[in-house]
């Protein structure tokens, strides 16, 4: 399996010769699909993948390298996504029209009321489950 082979050979998301098979990848999308595809969507939540991939291994490959792995994967992934980003506004753009990102992962919350109470606060998650600070609306009970 090609997946397979690239993990073996340079750990996949982790190793800088993942940006070029990326570029190729992306080309050959670009190539094949254009005509038909006009939103290009390059990487699908990176926050997400890297760090559960290659810093907590709890998804596929299941590599376990705590920060340093998330953090390097999230750098390959930036370069990959520019590089790929860059091919398509001059190669393919012009010809066919179409639009490309990435998708990221936000959160949102609504105040429960429009009392003052209810407004914009800065939220930070306690315990184990969430150590980012969000700032946004938030119920108020």
């Amino acid at each position: 399996m090609r997946t397979q082979a690239n993990q073996a050979a340079y750990e996949g998301l982790i190793a800088m010769p993942i940006i070029e098979d990326y570029l190729y990848f992306a080309d050959v999308c670009f190539a094949a699909f254009g005509d038909r595809v006009k939103k290009w969507v390059t990487f699908n939540e990176p926050l997400t993948s890297c760090n559960e991939q290659y810093g907590k291994a709890n998804f596929a490959p299941g590599i376990n390298k705590g920060g340093w792995g998330k953090w390097h994967c999230g750098h390959n992934v930036l370069l990959a996504h520019g590089r790929a980003v860059q091919l398509y506004r001059a190669k393919y753009k012009a010809r066919q029209g179409g639009k490309i990102g990435m998708a990221l992962w936000t959160e949102w919350a609504e105040p429960y009321t429009n009392t003052p109470e209810g407004g914009w606060v800065l939220v930070r998650c306690e315990g184990t489950k969430c150590s980012r600070c969000h700032v946004g609306r938030v119920v108020i009970s």
